[in-house]
């Protein structure tokens, strides 16, 4: 099965679905797409998913073992390009 809800992979929506539902988490970040927007109109994008994977990358928890392994791999298979596009403009749920 390829992508989710619109989303390349489940991954991806996940991510996006919890910065939605968490307004300090959507308020913050759509004022760094917001102001990325505006300092550098041409690489914005790129830009801003490379601030939202090392904010992920960061925060997540230090796990050992399979539980470790899973998260990271998680983390990997976001699409931070497609996330970060993804405050240009409306995407499905």
């Amino acid at each position: 099965m390829n992508g989710y809800r619109g989303w390349s992979n489940y991954a991806t929506w996940a991510i996006e679905h919890w910065i939605r539902e968490e307004e300090p988490d959507d308020i913050y970040w759509t004022g760094r797409y917001e102001s990325l927007k505006a300092s550098s109109p041409e690489h914005w994008p790129e830009q801003l998913a490379k601030e939202l994977e090392a904010f992920h990358d960061e925060d997540s928890p230090e796990l050992a073992g399979v539980y470790g392994d899973l998260l990271g791999w998680a983390l990997s298979a976001v699409n931070w390009l497609e996330l970060s596009s993804s405050f240009a403009s409306e995407q499905p749920e």
